[in-house]
């Protein structure tokens, strides 16, 4: 990283005490370093929807297969976006909800048209993801 630059922060009474509870429950010894780590998440977690270029990660969707046409759907969704979608991973979790972990490599554009499209099928319960910017180094 660099400089190491000292700031102030104002956090509610709570947060602080959570953060201090989970950290002990780690064995974290330096606020300052679990708090800059948070900070480096979260902007990973968030940079990659205000740019362009390209993103890498994953898409983890929970759907009901027994409701609708949620197969074919998913299916389908999957074939039209194979230019940025790498692998796939299906858990079966009971007789009527799956698991399915999207692995992709893309452009901000076309994983926010995946990521809408998926989330768009009545069969799916929930949709999550974690990305990272793709930087050439």
């Amino acid at each position: 990283m660099g400089k190491v630059k000292r700031i102030s922060i104002t956090l509610p009474e709570e947060v602080l005490k959570d953060l201090d509870k989970v950290m002990e429950k780690m064995g974290a010894h330096n606020r300052s370093k679990v708090i800059s780590n948070a900070i480096v998440s979260y902007i990973s977690a968030t940079q990659w929807m205000l740019g362009e270029g390209l993103v890498s990660g994953s898409i983890t969707l929970i759907y009901d297969h027994e409701r609708g046409e949620a197969v074919r759907k998913i299916t389908h969704i999957q074939h039209d976006f194979s230019d940025i979608i790498k692998a796939t991973i299906h858990v079966h979790l009971s007789e009527k909800l799956c698991l399915e972990i999207i692995s992709i490599v893309g452009s901000v554009e076309r994983l926010k048209k995946l990521l809408t499209e998926l989330r768009e099928v009545k069969a799916v319960l929930g949709v999550s993801f974690s990305l990272f910017p793709v930087t050439e180094g």
